[in-house]
């Protein structure tokens, strides 16, 4: 079964992995050995044909597509999925980081340009994220609002992700929100 890891920074999952990077990322891990493709999610259409995958996988990557342009992210991600097909999502949840706001709270220990413990900081950063482009967030997604949108995209059985599974690779802590979805 092939594996596609949809924006996977400087760690990919491995080498039984196939790689989307976004030409502007920095670290582009796997491209040097042809199992990366380079592409911007919810721009388009990606470099797959259609049913190419068994297995998609987006952690912490939906929330920098624009916000308009989620649906065409989702729906790319399950024309290039075989029938039968898993999705794996993971997006920041937007309400643990407001029910960290109003308990006034940094919700982990993730403190970047945060030396001083500041709650609304923390909030900023973990909202909107640090640069450069293409690093910033653009969208923010709720349980039933990233539901809905699997939903609309074709996806059936879609389930939240226990919250004692992780994120594959790179575990981004409490404010992790994930999905499994199937086509």
């Amino acid at each position: 079964m092939r594996r596609l890891e949809i924006g996977p920074g400087p760690q990919p999952l491995g080498p039984e992995w196939e790689a989307l990077q976004h030409p502007a990322a920095t670290g582009k891990p796997a491209c040097a050995d042809g199992r990366c493709r380079c592409g911007v999610w919810g721009d388009g259409r990606l470099p797959f044909a259609d049913e190419t995958f068994g297995l998609v996988y987006a952690a912490h990557v939906l929330e920098h597509v624009p916000w308009n342009r989620t649906q065409a992210a989702l729906a790319e991600a399950h024309r290039i999925l075989t029938h039968g097909g898993t999705f794996e999502v993971w997006v920041p949840n937007f309400a643990y980081l407001v029910a960290c706001y109003l308990n006034r709270e940094c919700g982990d220990d993730w403190r970047h340009d945060n030396p001083g413990d500041d709650p609304m900081t923390w909030l900023n950063g973990r909202l909107f994220t640090y640069g450069p482009e293409p690093n910033y967030h653009k969208a923010a997604f709720d349980e039933a609002s990233l539901a809905a949108h699997l939903k609309i995209a074709g996806f059936r059985d879609i389930a939240r992700i226990d919250k004692t599974e992780h994120e594959r690779g790179h575990r981004h802590g409490p404010i992790s929100l994930g999905f499994r979805a199937f086509k």
